[in-house]
Order: C-alpha cells, then structure tokens, then sequence
C-alpha cells in the first residue's frame, strides 16, 4: 500500500497522461517520454552540482543513463566523476 501511494503521489508530481492517454502512445512515444524526464532528472542533479548543463539535450538516451549511473555510483570521486560527465556531455554538444 505504501508503494502504491508513493507511485501515485510521484505520477501526480510528474503529471503522467491518464491511463487513456498512455495506451494509446506508441513505444517511440514511451521512450521519448522516458528520455525527456531522465534528461530533466539529470539537468536537476548537475546544476545542484553546480555543473555546466550544455550538450544535455543532445544525450542520447544511452549517455544519459550512463551519467545517471555516474551520478549514483559512491565508490568514486566527486573529481572522477565530473571528469567522466563532462566528457560525456561534451561528446553529446560537439554533435
């Protein structure tokens, strides 16, 4: 129950489309749904960092798992990590 309520509060913050809606996107609408709120995760997490947020709209959506994951990882550095963003990032504005 307590799950149930925390995805309902988190759909309601987000504003998910209503049930209809979302049966009738197709899987490219889904992904592109998907990518645009991690994207939007991402530019939150790296301007609190206090990190350059340009080339983020370019992330395709395997980079912006990856510095997701960059971000969650407590093994490393903060340095290794805004070393291993940044490249990604500036990999993602050079295109």
């Amino acid at each position: 129950m307590k799950q149930q309520l925390k995805a309902l509060m988190a759909a309601a913050t987000l504003m998910v489309p209503t049930a209809g809606a979302v049966s009738a996107m197709t899987d490219a609408d889904v992904m592109s749904m998907g990518h645009s709120m991690l994207v939007g995760a991402i530019v939150n997490q790296l301007s609190s960092s206090g990190l350059d947020t340009s080339g983020v709209s370019k992330l395709t959506l395997n980079e912006a798992a990856q510095i997701s994951l960059i971000l969650r990882d407590g093994s490393e550095s903060e340095v290794d990590k805004t070393r291993r963003i940044e490249l990604i990032l500036d990999r993602a504005a050079a295109r």
